[in-house]
């Protein structure tokens, strides 16, 4: 809703329904009351803690939609948001959520979000830098794929030191740097000026 002028004028967004005015403001509030309810409703089975700590995340949430009218890094904003999940599921095996094998796991998921999202982002560059707003597909566009490259794996090592700390299983840590490598094999031969590209390595 607050992204309709925006998305009006992006080749990829445009024939939203919110876009194209084929819905009202009426059944875009009904809409998102009934999603929010559906939404908030396996949170009252968790403890009240946990419960208090996913309501926590909603000034994150709510303030998502304009950071890319703000800053360079709305992905990273959205990947705070995305995982906040990682805090609340651990909440609730322990009160201690906040220990430091949790928080580089947290932050290693958060930096995946970054890197994917970048990636999704190039889908629209062209527009978006006619439109005006940020992002770190933008920021980063003269090397997209030296940042992606850092992104994924500092994300992924941060990962490796959680489980370690955790004493997780080595197979664990083995299978994740299989997907890493693969991952990052793909980002090499992704052309990133190409938006279907671009479309099927998101």
């Amino acid at each position: 809703f607050n992204d309709k002028k925006f998305d009006i004028k992006v080749a990829r967004t445009k024939n939203r329904l919110i876009a194209k005015n084929k819905v009202n403001n009426l059944e875009i509030i009904l809409y998102s009351i009934i999603n929010t309810i559906i939404g908030i409703t396996p949170l009252f089975v968790l403890p009240l803690h946990s419960i208090l700590i996913a309501f926590s995340v909603m000034p994150l949430i709510i303030s998502y939609p304009f950071m890319k009218r703000i800053t360079w890094w709305p992905q990273l904003w959205l990947g705070l948001n995305f995982n906040w999940g990682i805090l609340v599921a651990s909440s609730i095996v322990s009160y201690n959520f906040l220990s430091d094998s949790i928080v580089f796991f947290y932050f290693g998921a958060v930096l995946w979000t970054v890197a994917y999202d970048t990636i999704y982002g190039f889908q629209d560059i062209k527009d978006d830098l006619i439109i005006g707003v940020k992002s770190t597909s933008i920021k980063f566009k003269e090397y997209p794929k030296v940042f992606l490259f850092f992104t994924y794996i500092l994300s992924v090592s941060l990962w490796i030191i959680s489980l370690v700390k955790l004493n997780k299983e080595p197979f664990l840590i083995l299978l994740i740097l299989i997907i890493l490598i693969t991952l990052l094999t793909k980002i090499i031969f992704t052309k990133i000026k190409n938006i279907n590209a671009c479309k099927q390595a998101f």
